[in-house]
């Protein structure tokens, strides 16, 4: 079908304790991985989580400003890109660490193609016509604070507000707010309800908050739920609903059959 194209946003805000951020970037320093990579990865298994496939497609930007050209750093002009990042699932006996640095190393290996237009790239596709790479974004913000350089030479600037939109159905954006790890989910209300979105959101929490407890572990093995949740989700009356009782006599087979009998239209 035709990839969607948004022309309105909603957001959800969400975001990691500093205890659990600090866990998570002492992880990722440790085993040299960047903040970008483990954040990747996390939005690569609640999309396959979620759509049940081992394989999933998203889009990411790119500075456009490799380190190997001279002077580009001070080179005026807007050299941003956005490419597709195709993620497998990892392998039989693949860590968690072992898959995040397979998922890295490939990025880095796509470095050397990220001057190509996105109609260029899909043009040597396999996609049929009409339909898009990605329909969702990935955005890591990790820019230095400048506010005590700029007090310096007597400027400040207060009270600024910006309206945006996304052109995707979901647009996530991640950047660091002191110690914290801040997650923006950005997606289309006509696509999706804030209800939706606001489990999306703490799910992708949950994945980011339990990567250093399980790094030598599967990413299967990752958790979907905090320790609270599925406790509601287990307790009698719960999201799980009150209790029924039933003939303990019964193997499950004939409990099938009998429920059968009774809502043959079920």
């Amino acid at each position: 079908a035709p990839g969607h194209r948004a022309h309105a946003a909603a957001r959800v805000r969400v975001g990691l304790t500093e205890e659990r951020a600090r866990a998570l970037s002492a992880m990722a320093a440790r085993h040299h991985l960047t903040l970008n990579s483990v954040v990747q990865g996390a939005w690569a298994l609640l999309l396959a989580r979620h759509a049940g496939e081992g394989d999933v497609c998203f889009g990411a930007t790119v500075s456009g400003r490799p380190a190997e050209l001279p002077g580009m750093e001070s080179t005026v002009g807007n050299f941003l890109n956005t490419l597709p990042v195709r993620v497998r699932a990892a392998e039989e006996g693949e860590t968690l660490l072992d898959w995040l640095r397979r998922l890295q190393r490939e990025q880095a290996e796509a470095r050397a193609f990220e001057h190509l237009a996105l109609r260029e790239i899909r043009e040597v596709s396999e996609l049929p016509a009409g339909a898009e790479l990605f329909e969702s974004l990935v955005v890591f913000e990790n820019y230095p604070d400048n506010e005590a350089a700029a007090a310096v030479h007597g400027l400040s600037i207060s009270e600024v507000s910006a309206v945006d939109t996304t052109s995707y159905a979901l647009d996530l954006t991640a950047y660091t707010d002191g110690d914290r790890l801040a997650l923006d989910l950005a997606y289309d209300p006509s696509l999706f309800g804030a209800e939706r979105i606001g489990h999306l959101a703490r799910h992708l929490s949950v994945l980011l908050a339990g990567m250093p407890d399980h790094a030598q572990l599967p990413p299967a093995a990752l958790p979907s739920l905090t320790g609270e949740q599925e406790r509601e989700l287990l307790a009698p009356g719960g999201w799980s609903g009150a209790p029924v009782p039933y003939p303990r006599e019964a193997c499950l087979h004939e409990l099938i059959a009998a429920q059968a009998r009774r809502a043959p239209g079920a």
